[in-house]
């Protein structure tokens, strides 16, 4: 258990380092954040925190023993819905600052185009089902579930 503690440690300050990197290019290196498709590389590991973050839960509390019964590919479709979910709030989000915040004041624009924003929830859901695929084979390797 001290282990899957750990881990959840880590996947919180990961998290907090991701969206500091994100919020320092964003306002302070707009041109290179665009050019380098930075945002991309982003989503990806947002999807994968967002995956490790739900097995980690599903594998540290005793009450979502049914769950863990579940098979390997629905467990993957599982987390795979979770980060779908995860990424259309963050997506709504984006559209929230931009008509609230972005647009009115002149900040930098989150979500330029459709184009952007289907980017963003493929590589979302690219970096959860990678994520979550190598975490189930893991916990798999460790005999926990």
């Amino acid at each position: 258990m001290d282990d899957m503690r750990t881990f959840g440690i880590i996947l919180i300050v990961a998290t907090g380092v991701l969206f500091s990197i994100q919020g320092l290019l964003v306002f302070s290196y707009t041109e290179y954040f665009e050019f380098l498709q930075i945002d991309r590389v982003l989503h990806f590991a947002g999807g994968a925190l967002v995956a490790l973050f739900a097995g980690w839960v599903i594998f540290t509390k005793p009450t979502l023993v049914t769950v863990r019964a579940l098979s390997w590919f629905a467990l993957i479709l599982a987390l795979a819905s979770y980060v779908a979910l995860a990424g259309s709030a963050w997506e709504l989000y984006e559209f929230a600052w931009d008509e609230l915040v972005a647009y009115p004041i002149g900040a930098p624009v989150a979500q330029p185009n459709l184009k952007d924003t289907m980017e963003d929830m493929m590589f979302n859901l690219l970096g959860g089902i990678t994520s979550a695929a190598l975490f189930l084979a893991v916990i798999r390797r460790r005999g926990r579930a």
